[in-house]
């Protein structure tokens, strides 16, 4: 379950002081092992482009967004247990769902989709999925 790597393993200061008795001279090893998955999950986020997301599909886009949304929920929840987390990978997620329905509208408004439609769709595609 946890793997214990050699970036994961810290050796704290050496307490070390003039020895008044034979038990004040030793070492403290500190020993912490993380969690791969999750530190997999969020090493893999990089700022993105539109330009990134003009060749996927409207399902494909659909399924990003989620996945994304899913993950910013995770790091919110990690925040709340205070657990670690970076806080930049809010603003990546952030910005990458904001482009991802940047190209979606700009493929309704290519099919004429005017805002009040695109809205009900929206809401239709939220009722089926909670993460939207």
């Amino acid at each position: 379950m946890f793997a214990l790597s050699v970036a994961a393993v810290r050796v704290d200061a050496l307490k070390v002081s003039a020895p008044t008795t034979r038990t004040q001279k030793r070492a403290s090893v500190v020993v912490r092992a993380e969690a791969d998955a999750a530190a997999d999950e969020y090493s893999a986020l990089k700022p993105t482009s539109v330009k990134d997301f003009k060749d996927m599909s409207n399902e494909a886009i659909i399924e990003e967004v989620v996945k994304c949304k899913k993950m910013l929920f995770q790091l919110r929840m990690r925040q709340s247990t205070r657990k670690e987390y970076k806080p930049h990978h809010f603003g990546i997620l952030k910005t990458k769902v904001a482009q991802l329905y940047t190209v979606k509208r700009e493929r309704e408004i290519a099919e004429g989709v005017n805002m009040r439609d695109s809205r009900e769709l929206k809401r239709k595609d939220r009722v089926a999925n909670i993460y939207l």
